[in-house]
């Protein structure tokens, strides 16, 4: 391949690159304001018309990215689990031990479940409103979560920093609590993010029989 004609396929690839990270955020607008709007207003009153007018766009606009309204609830439904998940993968990649990756882990979903806050509410509000197969594929994520933290409890037994008797049961507890933090959660309330995340897992500590959780931040 000649240099300049190396030049043009490298530019023609910035540029693609470019376009695909304009689309992703025009699609990620889009889900935070559905997201605001079904939250407000609950699925059924929600409609592409008063989400466009509440966005100042067109219809045509949001159907560039998204086939209907059940595919816009899905990916919103969808986010907040798979922000969990990788709380999941940030605790098995930054520690060492079961107790220590199951803080982290715990820290971290605890955080994530606030950001996507009114995505887990529309999920938890809406689920009947999903498409069967979506329900099924965001049902399998969540039990994919029950089963790494019931892992990750089952280590920590092996390992004697935790006295846990069923892993399994006491993940579905852990898992019930995080996914009630975003309901009562008040952003304009006296707790922050942290804090909220500090006691959520000093909480999982004591599920657990676990040591008292020292903060590795600073």
């Amino acid at each position: 391949m000649s240099k300049a004609k190396g030049g043009r396929v490298a530019q023609a690839d910035r540029a693609a690159a470019m376009k695909q990270q304009v689309a992703t955020l025009k699609r990620q607008h889009i889900l935070e304001a559905a997201a605001e709007l079904i939250f407000q207003e609950g699925y059924a009153a929600a409609t592409v018309e008063s989400l466009a007018r509440s966005m100042g766009v067109t219809k045509p606009f949001i159907y560039t990215y998204f086939q209907n309204k059940g595919e816009i609830l899905a990916e919103i439904c969808e986010s907040g689990i798979d922000g969990s998940l990788e709380a999941l993968g940030k605790g098995q990649k930054d520690a060492s031990g079961a107790l220590n990756r199951l803080r982290i882990a715990m820290h971290e979903a605890a955080l994530s479940v606030i950001r996507f806050q009114k995505c887990v509410v529309v999920y938890q509000r809406e689920l009947k409103s999903l498409d069967p197969s979506d329900a099924r594929r965001i049902l399998q994520k969540r039990i994919q979560f029950d089963r790494e933290v019931a892992d990750l409890l089952t280590d920590g037994v092996c390992d004697g920093e935790m006295d846990v008797v069923d892993p399994a049961v006491s993940s579905v507890w852990i898992g019930g609590l995080l996914s009630w933090i975003p309901v009562w959660y008040n952003p304009q309330g006296r707790l922050k993010p942290e804090e909220v995340a500090a006691e959520f897992v000093r909480a999982i500590d004591r599920i657990v029989a676990a040591k008292p959780f020292k903060s590795t931040a600073g």
